[in-house]
C-alpha cells in the first residue's frame, strides 16, 4: 500500500483528471494499441542491448531465427525447421518469401552476417549468447549453417535473442529499426515515444491491431496508474509497492505472473572500494534475512531466493546452508577489515527496487553498514552498470533462456570473448572461468549440473553477489483485450486481442 499522503496526493490527481475530462476515460483511438513500458529501451541496435524494454520494443520490428512461446518452448521464426547432424553443427532451413521492411527478400546470408555482427560488433550487449559459436554461413538461400566450438546444448534458446537485421551492417549501429517484424518502425527515438504500423507483408499471422505506439513512464505510479488513466492499453513491470493501490483503480485489471528473474545485491570487488576485501561482503552476507525483506503485504509477489536462479530455469542450485543472522560476526568482520566504526556504502537500484533498499538499510545497519542509496531511471541504470561504474548494486538479472548459463556467462565470467557483458566486479577469477566454460560444454544434463554446482559454490564462496528475492511480473490492462503474460516478460502487441469488455 502506498504511504497516505502519497495515496490522497495520486487520487486527488486522477479526480481532477477525470474531472477536466467530463469523467469521460480517454479512449486511445481503437485501432492503435498503446504499451506503457518503464522505457522504451536504450537503443534501437537489436545487438548493442541486452534489457527487458529494448526486448519488448524491438519485438514488434525484428523477428529470430527461433522464439519462445508464452511459456518458453521453443518455436519456428525464421527458421522453420533444424538439425544437429553433429555436435559442433547446425542446420537451420529458413523461411521462404520474407521481406524486410525496405522491401529487400529474407535471405540465409542475411541471417549468417546477423550472427557474426552480433559476435563482433564493438559494443555488442548479446555476444555471450553466442560465445560457443565459431562461424555462421549461407549453404543457399534458405539454408543456415552454425559451426559451433564446442558441444552446446542451448544453441536454440540462445538464438532466441539474436534479431535478424539485413547484411551488410556488420560495422554499423543501427539507428532506425529495419527488420522483418510484424510492425514497421514509423517514429520515434530510445526512451521516448515509439510509433509502427502493421506490416502488410509480414509472413506470420497479422496484428489485430494496425497501430501500436509504444510509451515509456519512467515513474512508477505514473505507470501504474497509466492504463486507469486512459494514457495505454497495457502497461508492464509495475512494482510491488503500486501493486495493492493499483487493484483499486477503475477501468483497469491487474495481472500476476511468476517471474524468472532473481534480484541480487552485486559488488564492485575492484581494488580501493569498500567491498574488495572479502571480509566487508562476508559482513554484508552474515547479516541479511531475506525473509524479512519481504513484508506480509507483499507476500506472493516476492519471494525469498538464496540462488543465483529461481527452480524453474535449469542450474538451480544452492551450495551454501541458510544461517540465522549474526550482526556480531559481522561486526567482528568490518573491524578485521579495517572498518572500526562502520562504513557507508553507496548502492544504486532502478525505481522498481526502491521497497527492496528501504527493506535491506536496516539489516545492513545493524553491521554498521549505512546504505546510501541512489535510485535512478532505467536507461541512466542500466548505462552505469553496462559501465561497471558501481560500487555495490541491486539488480535483477533473468535467465531469459532457462537456463543458469545466461546469468553465469554474462555476469560471472570475466569480460571478453563473448562473455562478461555485465561483469562489474573489475575482479577476474581464471579458476571460475575455467568452471564456466566447462559447464557450457557438457552435453549430459547430470554432468552439466556438476559443473554448475562447482562454479555456483565458487560464487558463493567469494561472496560476487548475494541473491535476495524473486519478484513477480506485474501488469494493467485495459478492459477489453485478450492476452496472455508471457514468462520472459515482453510484451507484444500480436499477442494482444479485442476480447469480452467486462473483463
Amino acid at each position: 500500500m502506498l504511504p497516505g499522503m502519497m495515496r490522497r496526493t495520486l487520487l486527488a490527481t486522477l479526480l481532477a483528471w477525470g474531472l477536466s475530462t467530463g469523467c469521460h476515460r480517454q479512449q486511445a483511438a481503437p485501432h492503435q494499441l498503446v504499451i506503457g513500458l518503464a522505457s522504451s529501451g536504450v537503443t534501437f541496435d537489436p545487438h548493442l542491448h541486452d534489457e527487458e524494454s529494448g526486448y519488448s520494443t524491438l519485438a514488434h520490428f525484428y523477428n529470430t531465427l527461433v522464439g519462445f512461446s508464452p511459456d518458453m518452448e521453443l518455436l519456428p521464426e525464421l527458421a522453420i525447421s533444424w538439425q544437429n547432424p553433429t555436435e559442433t553443427l547446425w542446420r537451420f532451413q529458413l523461411r521462404p518469401n520474407v521481406f524486410f521492411h525496405d522491401g529487400q527478400p529474407f535471405e540465409a546470408e542475411d541471417a549468417a552476417a546477423s550472427i557474426r555482427r552480433a559476435m563482433r560488433i564493438p559494443g555488442s550487449k548479446v555476444a555471450y549468447y553466442l560465445q560457443a559459436v565459431e562461424t555462421a554461413r549461407a549453404v543457399d538461400a534458405h539454408t543456415l549453417e552454425v559451426v559451433t566450438r564446442f558441444p552446446t546444448p542451448v544453441l536454440l534458446n540462445k538464438l532466441v535473442f539474436i534479431g535478424i537485421v539485413p547484411r551488410g551492417m556488420e560495422n554499423h549501429p543501427i539507428s532506425e529499426p529495419v527488420g522483418t517484424g510484424p510492425y514497421v518502425f514509423t517514429s520515434g527515438h530510445p526512451g521516448k515515444d515509439v510509433e509502427g504500423k502493421r506490416n502488410p507483408r509480414y509472413w506470420g499471422r497479422q496484428p489485430a491491431f494496425p497501430l501500436v505506439k509504444i510509451v515509456p513512464f519512467p515513474d512508477e505510479q505514473e505507470r501504474t496508474s497509466a492504463v486507469s488513466r486512459g494514457l495505454a492499453d497495457l502497461a508492464g513491470r509495475l512494482a510491488e509497492d503500486t501493486w495493492a493501490w493499483g487493484k483499486s483503480l477503475p477501468n483497469s485489471r491487474m495481472e500476476v505472473h511468476e517471474g524468472l528473474g532473481v534480484t541480487m545485491l552485486g559488488f564492485s570487488l575492484r581494488p580501493g572500494t569498500p567491498c574488495a576485501d572479502l571480509r566487508v561482503r562476508q559482513a554484508i552476507s552474515a547479516v541479511i534475512n531475506r525473509a524479512r525483506l519481504v513484508p506480509p503485504e507483499r507476500k506472493g509477489l516476492v519471494i525469498p531466493m538464496a540462488a543465483l536462479v529461481p527452480p524453474s530455469v535449469f542450474g538451480h542450485v544452492s551450495t551454501s546452508p541458510a544461517r540465522p543472522p549474526d550482526p556480531a560476526r559481522a561486526h567482528q568482520l568490518l573491524f578485521e577489515a579495517g572498518f572500526k566504526n562502520g562504513l557507508t556504502l553507496p548502492v544504486l537500484f532502478s525505481g522498481s527496487s526502491r521497497a527492496l533498499a528501504d527493506a535491506l538499510a536496516p539489516q545492513l545497519k545493524s553491521a554498521g553498514v549505512e546504505l546510501q542509496p541512489e535510485a535512478l531511471s532505467w536507461p541512466d541504470f542500466y548505462r552505469k552498470l553496462s559501465e561497471g561504474k558501481v560500487t555495490a548494486v541491486l539488480f535483477n538479472f533473468t535467465a531469459s533462456t532457462g537456463d543458469i548459463s545466461d546469468v553465469l556467462d554474462a555476469v560471472f565470467h570475466s569480460p571478453g570473448s563473448g562473455f562478461g557483458a555485465f561483469n562489474f566486479s573489475g575482479a577476474p577469477n581464471p579458476s571460475l572461468d575455467r568452471l564456466i566454460e566447462e559447464s557450457n560444454r557438457n552435453m549430459d544434463p547430470y554432468t552439466r549440473l556438476e559443473s554448475i554446482s562447482k562454479a555456483v559454490a565458487e560464487i558463493e564462496r567469494e561472496v560476487r553477489v548475494i541473491p535476495l528475492v524473486v519478484r513477480a511480473s506485474h501488469y494493467a490492462i485495459r478492459p477489453g483485450l485478450e492476452w496472455t503474460p508471457r514468462r520472459d516478460r515482453r510484451i507484444r502487441a500480436i499477442d494482444v486481442q479485442p476480447g469480452d469488455s467486462n473483463r
